[in-house]
């Protein structure tokens, strides 16, 4: 039972972190950080458009994105 308890404390405190870190930010600059999928062909996550199948690579930090819209997935790869 307590260990019950222990997960709700927890898990509030994430969610309020999460609140307080989209506090003072436009719905627009929220879904910029967030990803979306559109219509099952494009994906659109931190400012990059893609369209399902494309794969874009960035160096900083090296990480391969591969958009999977047509199962509204983002596969994000370690280079």
């Amino acid at each position: 039972m307590n260990i019950l308890i222990l997960c709700i404390v927890i898990a509030n405190v994430v969610i309020s972190q999460g609140n307080v870190e989209e506090a003072g930010r436009s719905n627009y600059e929220i879904q910029e950080r967030s990803l979306l999928i559109f219509d099952h062909h494009e994906c659109r996550y931190l400012g990059y458009k893609m369209n399902n199948g494309e794969v874009k690579t960035l160096q900083n930090p090296c990480v391969k994105w591969t958009c999977l819209a047509n199962q509204t997935q983002l596969l994000v790869q370690g280079c």
